[in-house]
């Protein structure tokens, strides 16, 4: 490939990264067919992402030739498993080019179609098209994964609280698998229930959230009755100074003389900063 043609690559290629910066910024998940599209209109192929496992078109330009796939379905298998990295074939009268999207099997299949061969520019294009849908599809099994796990962080926050409240420690840490909250051994805990809008909730306990789904040597929990109530335990020694006052109210601990620190600080900072 000449400089010339390496420029005006580049020149479509940088079309091509403000739908990736929106993709990647909206946070509503991959839309492949916004790709998919871009690709035809610098190349004039037809394209489609397929799950080679299934047969399923998962998207598609508008004139891609569907009923290409029955004869292509072993390719696609190989492709799909990971027996094939890319292969190039005739099927129904056109040329195909397909590509593997990912490192992990099952992987989806982008496939190329056109009357003619495909050029060297339409080749590497659409590889680099593919490659972006791995990157975007990837990055949505991220944030998938993560929300699954702070929803399995907070559901077992709520049982070492249940856990507390109904019999104690040793049943609060039996519920526990691998890490144990530090503050299921200390000798006192204090109660802060802090009042904040419902949709502030999982906002504020993942700010303060650690890589264990805990908050340190506190605890963060929905109330279950209240959805504008966050309940925060806090061992004792976090509280205050000296473990002085007690399991009781914020309000003792604010009088208990000397600065806080820990959560219990950062919570009436919080408040004092943000009253609502």
């Amino acid at each position: 490939m000449g400089d010339a043609e390496e420029q005006r690559q580049d020149g479509r290629l940088g079309g091509l990264l403000p739908e990736v910066r929106r993709q990647a910024s909206c946070g509503a998940g991959t839309d492949a067919g916004r790709i998919l599209d871009w690709l035809h209109q610098q190349t004039g192929v037809d394209v489609a992402v397929v799950a080679g496992d299934a047969m399923t078109v998962e998207s598609s330009t508008a004139g891609f030739p569907r009923d290409v796939l029955g004869s292509l379905a072993g390719l696609l298998g190989r492709l799909s498993g990971g027996q094939l990295a890319a292969a190039a074939t005739q099927a129904e009268g056109l040329h195909v080019r397909c590509e593997a999207l990912g490192p992990y099997e099952p992987r989806p299949v982008l496939v190329v179609v056109g009357r003619s061969a495909p050029s060297p520019e339409t080749v590497a294009l659409a590889s680099h098209a593919g490659q972006v849908l791995a990157l975007l599809r990837r990055a949505d099994g991220v944030d998938r994964a993560r929300r699954d796990c702070h929803d399995k962080a907070r559901q077992l926050r709520f049982a070492v609280l249940h856990g507390l409240l109904t019999g104690g420690p040793l049943p609060a840490r039996r519920m526990t698998t691998g890490a144990v909250p530090p503050l299921l051994d200390a000798d006192r805990l204090r109660v802060h229930l802090l009042r904040c809008p419902s949709a502030d909730r999982d906002r504020i306990a993942r700010a303060h959230q650690d890589p264990y789904g805990y908050h340190g040597q506190a605890l963060m929990v929905h109330c279950p009755v209240f959805k504008e109530h966050l309940i925060c335990l806090i061992a004792d020694d976090d509280g205050t100074p000296g473990g002085s006052g007690g399991a009781g109210s914020e309000g003792s601990s604010r009088s208990s003389g000397g600065p806080a620190r820990g959560l219990g600080e950062t919570l009436r900072l919080l408040v004092r900063d943000d009253p609502h």
